[in-house]
């Protein structure tokens, strides 16, 4: 028996690798995870779709389920997600399409304003050339930008019935989840609570999140309508929808609109639509957000920043829109093992001084 266990123990050395070895198995199975991740994301970006508007829905079927059958419960949520599948198109699709004609003259003027800008700065003494102003903004660029979003969106929302389907399945297996989860702690110890971990932090992110991004469609879109702003429910959809992107998505909202203004009503009104995303996005997403989400994020604002970049380019602007609640996923997965749990740590928020105060005197003790 002593022999066995010489023998086993010499082999788990044999196979034990340095801290470079490591590394480089580490960043390896990285590399290739995510060239899978976006050689199959046509496949992985319609189930990613459809496990966001799961964990949305699931606490509307819970609720349901308690006044009717569950199967009855089921179908009402379906019929309430169809509606809302094709009753955006229905509402937007046409000033969105309006939108996208409009995208060569909106361009030329756009051209225009930038010889006007020109010449009045040269006549305040600030002289600044053609050909620097385009380095700096080239309105090709930006107007290419907007149409490849519109585009995706587009897209996104046509591929509507394989989410549906995935939804519906989901949907119908959430009911056996706690099941599941009791099997999994049964045998694997913390599996189901780190499990259960994930569900709720998510789910209390994207259920607080689409509230705030709610408001703020709606302030932007009713705000532009009073002002008199042209597709003022293509900018209050784009308002709610570019919200779900992190620090960034409330300015790229913005900048169609204010430009469309300023090219079609003058600079006046201009400021003031761009006033009205200022007020509007500092009330709801720097105030009433910060303080309904709390510190249940436990993520870096620089992470926040920098998941936005890298889940954007694994899986373009939907990746844009899952990016934290993806980036909390693989926080609290990385958590789980002692060879990257200093990984999660980087990732987290700002640290807990008592804890490494607690941890000093632990080994003060020893």
């Amino acid at each position: 028996m002593t022999k066995r266990i010489t023998v086993e123990t010499m082999r788990d050395k044999e196979f034990q690798f340095s801290p470079y070895g490591n590394a480089l198995i580490y960043s390896g199975g990285f590399v290739l995870t995510i060239a899978g991740l976006r050689a199959a994301s046509s496949f992985i970006i319609p189930f990613l779709l459809a496990v966001f508007l799961s964990v949305l829905f699931v606490p509307i079927l819970q609720y349901l389920a308690k006044r009717m059958p569950y199967p009855l419960a089921i179908s009402a949520v379906m019929v309430l997600l169809i509606s809302l599948f094709g009753g955006i198109p229905f509402l937007v699709g046409g000033s969105l399409r309006r939108v996208l004609r409009t995208l060569p003259r909106f361009q030329e003027q756009l051209r225009r304003q930038e010889l006007v800008l020109i010449e009045q700065l040269d006549k305040w003494g600030i002289e600044i050339s053609e050909d620097g102003l385009a380095a700096a903004w080239d309105p090709a660029t930006a107007t290419l930008m907007f149409r490849n979003l519109l585009d995706s969106v587009i897209v996104t929302f046509s591929s509507g019935i394989l989410v549906l389907i995935l939804v519906a399945f989901m949907l119908t297996e959430s009911s056996w989840l706690a099941t599941k989860l009791a099997l999994i702690d049964r045998r694997s110890g913390k599996g189901a609570e780190k499990m259960a971990q994930i569900i709720v932090n998510v789910r209390r992110y994207v259920g607080i999140k689409t509230l705030i991004s709610l408001a703020t469609g709606l302030s932007i879109g009713f705000g532009l309508h009073l002002m008199e702003v042209q597709n003022a429910v293509v900018w209050g959809f784009i308002a709610f929808l570019l919200n779900y992107i992190p620090n960034i998505g409330s300015v790229l909202a913005g900048i169609p609109a204010v430009a469309q203004v300023l090219v079609d009503n003058g600079l006046g009104l201009a400021v003031g639509v761009a006033f009205l995303y200022l007020v509007v996005n500092q009330i709801l997403g720097s105030i009433i957000e910060p303080r309904l989400q709390g510190h249940g994020l436990g993520l870096s604002p620089l992470i926040v920043f920098i998941s936005l970049l890298f889940w954007g380019w694994v899986f373009g602007p939907v990746g844009m829109l899952l990016s934290t609640p993806l980036t909390m996923v693989v926080k609290i997965a990385l958590e789980e093992f002692e060879d990257t749990r200093w990984i999660a740590i980087l990732l987290g928020g700002k640290p807990d001084k008592s804890m490494i105060a607690g941890g000093n005197a632990g080994r003060s003790a020893h």
